[in-house]
């Protein structure tokens, strides 16, 4: 039965008042380093008082404004405290206590690239303390309502699969899509589209990825840099539009084909959604979600991978739903559709590989009990993982002679933490030290101080490109020596590198000059493939499209569609959620997001557009998180706090 409502005692006034006042310091507090003159040094004379003055130093006196506000979240608290959910505190305290410090060192690595607005003494110290109480206390009620939240979830209707709305539906969003296209044509590029042109056309001066790593005069040109079938398929449409006699309408043709299948694929999951008990109501709110957001469109417009990922990550995230939920409806033929879907996501993302490689082990874990559904999995995702890295980037790039992708993609994080590790400590470093360091970074030929130079905090492109392609395995081994040495003498040094290279990851004010979509092509391309450029007939009409996103992503609320952070905040939340509600299938099933996610962060910069695969999936992650039948305990007992979204 459900508890009775919770009724307001004074008790809950006297919290109310305290955690008002607790979260305005979160708007009177600057937190920082606040150092005393000299002369009032001398004037104050004791350290303690000292102190004490640059502590208060970091409080503005409030204004008017800071008292309404400690009103209003007296009477939101009043409200809110009989409605906390006794389970969400046990990870709602250390979730937001985890939220507010990194919230703190966003604001600090935005500010100055490194924590000392939090950690630099003991007056940021204490009050980062004072902000982040006011933070965390606000994050916490967030967290709270966010996890009360439950969609009813219908009895599904058995009618099946309807092609006929499916179709309807993807060309109604495909129709409001055709402006983008038009505008947009022949589509957004970038410096990798323009490698992956120039390996089709043979151009070894346009390529650059050919020359990160050790080529035989044989090899051809492609590399796996970029994925070669993606490649390729570019190639399809550039050869075909070099046939025809215009670049332009071969580039426009794919990304147009794209958007299409794009909108197919949304509409696909919307459809899925509501097989799955999702109201109508809801369906029809993501739908037009999908169709008006700009987001979706701008990058249906693209010749970049990240697009035919996000389409085969929503995809196979909805089989895999399919498959680990409702095993008993999944048939055979099913099952090769699986695998085929799961090839096709290896083919057009490199990682792909390393996030089917991490589920597997989990899978079986977790349908160990039923051996002949294990052996279906086993089998499913064994054989495309075994073609893909056996047959196609073994034996196919031998024969063909293409050659894999440079070492240094993987090696973002530690390059980065190396090249920190020099600006802050480049007289600790040991000749040894120097040679190992040297000699992976430059090839002997960069000092250290211009190793340094090439740091750049948020970003590790500058520092990656030193790499020395021909360095061998044993030239790496002792730079991982170094590397680990000088860890065990600086952890602090390593750690702040990380931070300072994902804290974008997090943060809402650095968006990396607020980059929504690339609204031009790469201007080297038009130079070797004539035509192959943005009209400028329609430079207005681009011009309105970004300022058009611009002005949204000022709009409260609105804005956070267009800020990658508050994406991963929601997975944060989510994955959190799935644990405390014991949802371990459908966290299977989201596994390949979050190792996604993971190697986003362990790659060169955060950008929107790796993000992207990611947004593409989250109405579906959200409802097999949140969804519940309203009179069926399936996983956690009602309190009567609940919030009930139909």
């Amino acid at each position: 039965m459900l508890k009775d409502k919770k009724k307001t005692t004074v008790s809950d006034y006297i919290k109310a008042f305290v955690l008002a006042l607790m979260s305005s310091l979160a708007v009177v507090v600057s937190n920082g380093t606040y150092i005393a003159t000299d002369s009032l040094k001398e004037e104050l004379g004791s350290q303690v008082l000292i102190d004490f003055w640059q502590i208060k130093a970091a409080f503005s006196y409030p204004d008017y404004s800071v008292y309404m506000l400690v009103i209003m979240a007296f009477f939101g608290f009043i409200y809110l405290i009989p409605k906390v959910s006794r389970r969400n505190i046990k990870w709602g305290i250390p979730f937001s206590i985890i939220g507010a410090l990194f919230v703190l060192l966003c604001d600090s690595y935005f500010e100055l690239n490194s924590w000392d607005k939090v950690f630099g003494s003991v007056t940021a110290v204490v009050t980062s303390c004072f902000k982040g109480i006011g933070i965390a206390t606000l994050i916490f009620f967030v967290y709270d309502i966010a996890n009360r939240v439950n969609i009813e979830k219908l009895d599904a209707l058995n009618k099946g699969f309807d092609k006929k709305v499916f179709i309807k539906l993807t060309l109604i969003m495909i129709a409001c899509w055709v402006p983008y296209m038009i505008i947009m044509a022949p589509g957004s590029m970038g410096t990798d589209t323009r490698d992956q042109f120039a390996q089709i056309l043979g151009n070894g001066e346009m390529s650059w990825s050919p020359g990160t790593v050790p080529r035989k005069p044989t090899d051809i040109l492609l590399t796996n840099h970029h994925p070669v079938a993606h490649t390729l398929l570019l190639g399809i449409f550039l050869k075909f539009g070099e046939l025809i006699g215009s670049y332009f309408a071969g580039i426009e043709l794919y990304c147009v084909l794209q958007s299409c299948v794009f909108a197919a694929a949304l509409t696909y999951s919307v459809i899925k959604l509501q097989e799955y008990g999702m109201s109508e109501r809801l369906a029809k709110i993501v739908y037009l979600f999908f169709t008006l957001c700009p987001l979706f469109p701008l990058w249906g417009m693209t010749t970049f991978k990240d697009t035919p990922f996000a389409i085969m990550l929503l995809v196979v995230t909805i089989l895999l739903y399919d498959a680990f939920k409702m095993p008993e409806k999944f048939t055979k033929s099913k099952y090769w559709v699986l695998a085929a879907a799961l090839f096709v996501l290896l083919l057009v993302r490199n990682n792909s590989f390393y996030m089917l490689l991490l589920l597997l082990p989990f899978a079986v874990i977790h349908f160990r009990k039923d051996k002949k559904f294990v052996i279906k999995v086993i089998s499913v995702m064994l054989i495309p993982l075994l073609i893909f890295k056996v047959g196609f980037t073994g034996v196919a790039f031998k024969v063909a002679g293409v050659n894999n992708g440079s070492p240094r993609e993987m090696l973002s994080v530690p390059f980065q933490q190396t090249a920190r590790y020099i600006v802050e400590f480049e007289n600790e470093i040991t000749p040894e030290e120097e040679m190992n360091i040297r000699t992976i970074l430059g090839g002997g030929e960069l000092t250290l101080a211009e190793i340094a130079a090439e740091y750049v905090p948020d970003r590790s492109d500058p520092v990656k490109g030193e790499y020395n392609k021909y360095a061998t395995t044993e030239d790496l081994l002792n730079y991982f020596k170094t590397w680990f040495a000088q860890l065990v003498k600086h952890p602090a040094c390593y750690v702040e590198a990380f931070l300072n290279l994902n804290f974008s990851w997090f943060s809402s004010e650095s968006n990396h000059d607020a980059i929504i979509y690339n609204g031009n092509t790469d201007e080297t391309i038009p130079d070797y493939l004539e035509g192959l450029d943005n009209p400028e007939v329609l430079d207005g009409a681009r011009s309105a499209v970004s300022q058009m996103v611009n002005a949204l992503d000022r709009i409260p609320v609105i804005s956070c569609l267009f800020e990658f952070s508050f994406y991963t905040w929601c997975y944060v939340v989510i994955f959190l959620a799935m644990l405390m509600r014991k949802r371990y299938t459908e966290l299977l099933v989201c596994l390949p997001i979050f190792a996604n996610y993971a190697i986003c962060f362990v790659g060169p910069v955060a950008y929107m557009r790796y993000v992207i695969p990611m947004i593409v999936c989250i109405p579906f992650v959200i409802f097999i998180t949140f969804s519940r039948r309203k009179n069926n305990n399936e996983d956690i007992e009602p309190e009567g706090n609940e919030i009930w979204i139909k």
